[in-house]
């Protein structure tokens, strides 16, 4: 691959970096970049590539599920196993370590230190879901951009909703905040919600 300008021109032997990384590892790049963040779909606040590349070269299991992603055939089944695992990566990328689910991960990291910036905790596990949907959907195109149409899935079904005929992005489905809360919230009495702010 042609590479750079000027005195920087170089050639990259990506045969060899294949090599050196191994078919797994290299398999899982495309489903890895397009959910850690890409053009395409957001990346997690001030998480990089760094941190989650050694947790992926590390985890074989991670890079299954990552090399996974793209592939036409999933079923309903097979992504909510890819979304367990991925959970798991999600909650050791912000130092949840003792889980597998990212609500679980958020509530530990809550109670660990109280001041903290809502942006140093996983996304709920309903807002996290739809990251790996739109991951696999830009995998697919990815795969076979080589191909006179790369995929049949439909973006709706995979992250994304259409408004004012362009796609944004589905950030959740459902409740944003769970029953309990929500009702807590609204069944507080006028006098103490002037207390309280």
């Amino acid at each position: 691959m042609f590479n750079g300008t000027g005195n920087n021109e170089k050639y990259i032997d990506i045969t060899k970096i294949y090599r050196e990384l191994g078919e797994l590892l290299a398999e899982s790049l495309i489903g890895f970049h397009a959910f850690t963040g890409c053009d395409f779909n957001p990346a997690f606040f001030n998480k990089g590539k760094k941190r989650p590349f050694t947790l992926l070269k590390n985890n074989t299991e991670y890079q299954q599920a990552f090399a996974t992603l793209g592939e036409e055939n999933l079923t309903e089944e097979l992504l909510q196993e890819l979304f367990n695992i991925i959970q798991h990566f999600t909650c050791q990328l912000y130092n949840a370590k003792n889980t597998n689910d990212v609500d679980d991960g958020r509530f530990q990291l809550f109670k660990k230190n109280q001041n903290f910036v809502a942006s140093s905790i996983p996304p709920c596990k309903s807002e996290l879901y739809q990251q790996p949907l739109r991951a696999h959907y830009i995998s697919c195109i990815w795969r076979n951009a080589y191909k006179k149409q790369p995929t049949s899935l439909n973006p709706l079904e995979y992250g994304w909703i259409e408004q004012d005929k362009t796609y944004s992005f589905k950030w959740f489905e459902g409740d944003q905040l769970p029953c309990f809360v929500s009702d807590l919230i609204t069944n507080i009495p006028g006098k103490l919600i002037k207390i309280l702010s």
